[in-house]
């Protein structure tokens, strides 16, 4: 057994006692480089770096711009330390700018600040075209400027500036002089510059322009044309006080592909290959970077059916001009198996439980060696949501076997996890939530959670049950019981039950689950509300089957900026378990998030549609729908100009006083555009339209009740503070005018 220790002695700490210049040329006074520091500073690493970089600053504002601290030395006591710091000034240089009168101010600002930037006067072309970038992003897009550097009798050195900034222009024609083969609406659509650029809103710049050769450069090369010159883009004024824009083309002689075989694959691995392996385009535009890509599928598809070591070469010939031949050859090398599978870090979770995830991946012993089937595994073991780290690596030694093993390399995470939540919403009011969940209860995986909800609106506690993958089906599992008490706008109700889901719902891009739920509901609720089993028994109990079908292709699942999410859930409520409701319902929306610009656009569109088994014609449908189970709209996730739940038609889905009655039948339509402010900060306007009806039937676009809106938005990880105002177009008479929302998260 080794001891060790280890003793720290931090000694005195060093403080600032003053700063001493030298290496300064007779004349230099050098106070007037001294920052100005307090004495006693604590003198780190951090502070004497800033002291070093304010003097270089002083002296190149002064005009030697090259100034440069040689060495920077503490000496005398730590708790008096003296920093002499030796410069090197370098030449005095001294600025001539000359500028059309006016434009002095805006030459000035696109010169590089010495005090931020190294500016090297030699390199006068380079300082030239930094000044004309600036200037064109000011505005000034046709900008001129000459550097030349000079010596005075003075012997310093002079850097005369030339600068005519020019009109302030925007693009009024674009053209591409020698393209004929590509149609023009395809050039335009790949380049940034439109018509209308030019201004400080959105400037035409050098850089601008060579993004554009080069995305048209990469629009004929994928389209066979590998021999195109792109010229320097040209920027002319046009008599009509325009710019026009060419792109100079000379686009060479088109290629595409004559013949495409694959020689040397194995028998057994042509059975898991898919056809498009062995197809390049016949008669295609004849792009290298497809061949690239392709050779790099061949060797994952190999490495993935158990040869880990295969390498594919092309063979490319011209047999005339504007054709090509490609022949792929595959080595494959040797079959690997995957060899023993050994598991390592488990101290609280059965084995038998990482044993399972990894058949499900595929990966066991015997079978191929395969890359992607060991990163499935890593993500099937992520999943359970008990590890904080996994790694699957060979075992050492084997890597020229053709049984290779490996191991299971695993850190659990930490077991249990606690919630507290708080909020304010203007429908909740004051929001608090609490949870606890045993992430692996009994080393099983099994998660067992508890949590419960209070607000103005709702009183709910929950015990819920996840088992990460089913005996069989291989898909998570979740099941709860709870009981709610919820306080709408106009009555109470409690509710309790149970419910069991199967599917991921964390899948993406798409994803569907199964949800079965049994519940009892007991509304208090005026009768005329109610539905005739609710009147007669005081409660309804019902018994449905969900099953959500999402395709989610948003960026973000808490807070898009782009993409879009389709969602379809169709629900059947039967009679079991003493439930004696039955009906159909379903729920359809589109989601769509788009960046722009300025900012961003989001729309989006919901619909609801309910049908009645055994409808009796002599009642309204919607009053033979248990309360719980109809559409209500209205509020700051639904239509922002109404209160929560009053939207409706009065007299239909809404009582005379203006009571929610609800629907069989919904329509939303909201759109928004955000744009940002101030760092998280951005504001938004928005229209929102759409109604409840009886029943779908009685859908009409004349009855669309339109609300407009602004507000302001915080943006955070978790989704956005939303304050927003909606204004009703054509208020009814007592009804408000608009009403205003506090809320957090995604409107749609």
């Amino acid at each position: 057994m080794v001891n060790a220790s280890l003793e720290v002695r931090p000694g005195d700490r060093s403080l600032l006692a003053g700063i001493e210049i030298a290496g300064l040329s007779e004349g230099l006074d050098p106070q007037g480089f001294t920052p100005k520091i307090k004495i006693g500073k604590k003198l780190t690493e951090a502070a004497v770096d800033d002291i070093r970089e304010e003097i270089e600053g002083m002296m190149r504002v002064a005009g030697y711009w090259e100034a440069k601290v040689v060495t920077l030395e503490r000496t005398g006591p730590a708790g008096a330390s003296v920093l002499k710091a030796k410069v090197e000034e370098g030449p005095l240089y001294r600025l001539i700018l000359e500028a059309p009168e006016g434009l002095e101010e805006i030459a000035f600002e696109a010169i590089p600040d010495v005090r931020d930037e190294d500016l090297n006067p030699a390199q006068t072309d380079a300082l030239a075209e930094t000044i004309v970038e600036r200037l064109q992003e000011r505005g000034y897009p046709v900008a001129t400027v000459s550097a030349e550097l000079l010596s005075d009798e003075a012997d310093a050195a002079v850097l005369n500036l030339r600068v005519v900034p020019g009109p302030m222009l925007r693009v009024t024609e674009i053209s591409f002089p020698g393209a004929d083969r590509l149609a023009l609406k395809n050039l335009s659509k790949v380049i940034s510059v439109k018509k209308g650029t030019g201004k400080a809103g959105k400037p035409l710049t050098a850089n601008l322009l060579d993004l554009d050769r080069k995305a048209l450069e990469n629009l004929y090369r994928r389209n066979g044309f590998q021999d195109v010159t792109i010229g320097q883009a040209q920027v002319i004024e046009t008599d009509e006080g325009g710019l026009r824009v060419d792109f100079p083309i000379d686009e060479g002689l088109p290629w595409s592909v004559h013949a495409f075989r694959v020689e040397g694959v194995p028998t057994e691995a042509l059975g898991q290959t898919d056809d498009d392996l062995f197809q390049l385009g016949l008669t295609e535009p004849w792009d290298p970077r497809d061949l690239i890509r392709l050779i790099e599928r061949w060797e994952r598809v190999m490495a993935d059916v158990g040869y880990p070591e295969a390498r594919v070469t092309s063979d490319v010939e011209t047999p005339e001009a504007g054709r090509v031949a490609v022949v792929l050859s595959v080595q494959p090398g040797p079959f690997v198996r995957l060899g023993r599978v050994m598991i390592a870090g488990l101290t609280k979770t059965r084995a038998s439980v990482v044993e399972r995830a990894l058949g499900v991946a595929g990966l066991e012993e015997g079978s191929p060696y395969s890359l992607t089937t060991i990163n499935r595994a890593q993500q099937e073991l992520y999943r359970l949501g008990l590890f904080r780290r996994v790694a699957i690596v060979p075992v050492p030694g084997q890597e020229r076997r053709v049984d290779r093993g490996v191991v299971v390399q695993l850190e659990e995470g930490l077991q249990r996890s606690y919630l507290v939540g708080l909020g304010w919403g203007t429908e909740e009011k004051f929001r608090l939530t609490l949870g606890w969940s045993h992430l692996n209860l009994f080393g099983g995986a099994h998660a067992l959670s508890l949590e419960t909800r209070y607000s103005s609106r709702e009183f709910r506690y929950q015990i819920g049950l996840r088992e990460p993958l089913l005996p069989w089906i291989e898909q998570p599992g979740y099941s709860a019981v709870y009981r709610t008490e919820e306080t709408f706008t106009d009555w109470e109700q409690l509710r309790w039950g149970v419910w069991f889901e199967i599917g991921d719902r964390l899948q993406v891009p798409f994803r569907y689950w199964f949800r079965y739920e049994f519940q009892v509901v007991e509304p208090d609720a005026p009768d005329e509300i109610l539905s005739e089993l609710e009147r007669e028994n005081q409660q309804i109990k019902l018994s449905s089957i969900t099953v959500p079908f999402e395709w989610d292709y948003r960026n973000d699942m808490l807070n898009p900026t782009s993409g879009f999410l389709i969602t379809l859930a169709p629900e059947y409520a039967f009679p079991l378990f003493s439930a004696e409701t039955e009906f159909f319902k379903i729920r359809a929306g589109v989601s769509h998030y788009i960046e722009t610009a300025k900012g961003r656009f989001n729309w989006g569109i919901r619909l609801g549609a309910t049908r009645v088994a055994n409808l009796d014609p002599n009642e309204p449908a919607n009053l033979q729908i248990p309360l719980a189970s109809r559409f209500f709209a209205g509020g700051s996730n639904s239509h922002r100009a109404f209160r929560t739940d009053r939207l409706g038609i009065p007299g239909e889905t809404l009582g005379e006083d203006g009571t929610a009655i609800g629907g069989n039948a919904l329509v939303l339509v909201n759109g928004e555009f955000v744009t940002p402010i101030w760092g998280a900060l951005n504001g938004v306007v928005f229209v929102d339209g759409g109604n409840v009806w009886i029943e779908p039937s009685d859908i009409s676009f004349s009855q669309f009740r339109w609300g407009i809106g602004a507000g302001l938005r915080f943006e955070t990880l978790a989704g956005p503070f939303r304050l927003e105002y909606g204004r009703k177009l054509e208020p009814a008479e007592g009804e408000s005018l608009g009403e205003l929302h506090f809320s957090f998260g995604m409107a749609f």
